[in-house]
């Protein structure tokens, strides 16, 4: 009983802390930007390349268009990546944690994250409705607590990129 009370109080403070940033979403499209000038030197990278094979004027044009598809921010890259996220937060929380970006992180310690996803036996993510080159999507979270009961709710999902990779950034009420 008094388990279960105590999680009711961290899912209230995580949910309070995690909608209380308003501006949070507005910062985070602020650090897309900085994430999106990460990835120019990427490009630069493959110019390099494509400055070595001048005898086919094609290459360069296929690398253009094969860099959307390896787009961390791809419709199907962000589904795949709340889909592993969310198992990842039940099996090793810690490493989930990892996966996590600063205004998350600034809302709750790493211990109170691994303590919170102790609480859960299953996490599952349904329902995702997100476009390429989004930042912000939402879908449906059920949480299964070690206790059976059983939670779901839409949520609204900040991503951000950190080295050419996708982090949760924040989880709020949409």
């Amino acid at each position: 009983m008094a388990a279960a009370l105590a999680a009711a109080l961290l899912a209230g403070l995580l949910v309070l802390l995690l909608n209380l940033p308003g501006d949070g979403p507005g910062e985070d499209a602020a650090e897309s930007p900085a994430t999106t000038s990460e990835a120019a030197p990427t490009t630069g990278e493959e110019t390099g390349p494509s400055s070595s094979a001048p005898e086919e004027p094609e290459a360069p044009a296929s690398e253009v268009v094969d860099e959307p598809a390896a787009d961390p921010l791809s419709a199907e890259n962000i589904t795949a990546f709340l889909e592993s996220y969310h198992q990842q937060v039940i099996e090793d929380p810690a490493a989930a944690w990892e996966r996590t970006g600063p205004t998350l992180r600034s809302n709750i310690s790493r211990e109170g994250y691994i303590g919170y996803w102790n609480d859960f036996s299953d996490v599952t993510v349904s329902e995702v409705q997100a476009s390429d080159g989004q930042t912000q999507v939402t879908g449906r979270l059920t949480w299964v607590r070690t206790d059976g009961s059983v939670e779901s709710a839409v949520r609204l999902f900040t991503l951000i990129e950190r080295d050419g990779q996708l982090v949760l950034d924040s989880e709020l009420d949409p």
